[in-house]
Order: structure tokens, then sequence, then C-alpha cells
């Protein structure tokens, strides 16, 4: 039986509020008060996108990518992330800098992943920046830069992501991008063991 708060959100969906609508699809498909269904949550995602949700367009562009609910379409998918990445979304900017770098739904071209990598580095995004930070180290659709790859490392790094603590250790060791410093390579490769073993016990 639905609850009377599940029965006043759907409610206020129907009558088009677009907040509702995205909270609507959430709990469809988590299942959060109510039976799952995918299904339902597509559909108010579908409703909340076309209304200029930006958070439901990137959930839609995921399920279409995934395939989750509903037939897998990668061009869709990209449609619906860069509508949201237009609209300065730092998520949807990474996810279709992902799809650029891979050549999913449209022409692989790692100049334009790394453009939007930029865009959502900028706005703070640590995947993003480490992403960048190994785009220039590697040269992949950039000119390479080992000081500029350095500092996006860093900031990638301070934010928590593990893989880029042991990149700036390593760039740290070997004085790639920055002054050699061996103590402080071995800090961030402490702090990436630490990391690495904080979320290895949150999982357990």
């Amino acid at each position: 039986m639905e609850s009377e708060s599940f029965v006043l959100l759907k409610t206020a969906a129907l009558n088009g509020d677009v907040d509702s609508q995205f909270e609507l699809a959430i709990k469809y498909e988590t299942g959060s008060g109510i039976e799952r269904s995918g299904a339902e949550a597509f559909e108010w995602l579908k409703k909340a996108s076309a209304s200029g949700h930006i958070d439901a367009t990137v959930a839609l562009g995921k399920k279409y990518e995934h395939g989750n609910d509903v037939k897998q379409n990668v061009r869709l998918a990209c449609a619906a992330y860069r509508k949201a990445a237009d609209a300065g979304d730092a998520n949807a900017q990474m996810c279709l800098a992902k799809m650029y770098l891979l050549g999913k739904g449209v022409h692989a071209d790692a100049e334009e992943a790394f453009e939007w990598y930029q865009r959502a580095a900028q706005q703070g995004h640590a995947i993003a920046q480490f992403n960048i930070a190994e785009m220039l180290l590697n040269e992949r659709g950039v000119e390479p830069d080992d000081a500029l790859a350095f500092r996006w490392c860093l900031k990638a790094a301070e934010q928590g992501v593990c893989e880029a603590m042991t990149r700036v250790a390593k760039l740290y060791q070997d004085g790639r991008g920055v002054e050699k410093n061996e103590g402080l390579a071995l800090e961030w490769y402490q702090r990436a063991a630490e990391s690495a073993l904080a979320a290895e016990q949150a999982t357990d």
C-alpha cells in the first residue's frame, strides 16, 4: 500500500512539479517506500529531463549508456549528457568526455574529450582533474605538459583520489613536472596506501 507521503509526491509529480518527478524516479529506481520499477523510474526521468531537470538528464543518460531498464542506446546517452553538459553540469561534462575518449555514441576524439574534462575539472571535479593529468602525461589528444599535469594531479590527490595520490608520489619520485623530492614522494605513497586501505575496509 502506498504511503500518504508517496501519494502526495506522486500527485505533485503528475501536476508537473519537476523536482517531485525526479524524486519519484529515484524512489522507483531504488524501491524506497514503493516496489521497485525500473520502467517507472525511466518514464519519470524522461519527464523531469524534458522539463529541464539536470540531474534527471544525467541519470537518463546513464540508463541509456548502460542499458538499465531500457534498450541500450549510446547515441541517446550522449545526447542527454551533452544537454546537461551544455547547461554546465560537471558530472555530465565528465560523462561526455569519457564518451568522446572511448568513441561511444560519437566519433572518438581525444581533443574534444580533453576539452570536456577541462570544463569539469575547472569546476572541481576530481576525477576529471586526474584524467586531464593522465592525458597530459601520456600525450593523448594534447601536447605533453608535465608541469601542468602535476598541478592537475595534485588537485585531484588533495580531493582524495587514490590513483592521483600514487601518481603524485611517482612524479615527485621521478622529478617529472615538479622538483624531485623523495620525502614528499614517500608521504604521498603513504597517503595513497592509507586511502586504499580505508576504501577496502569500507566495503567489508
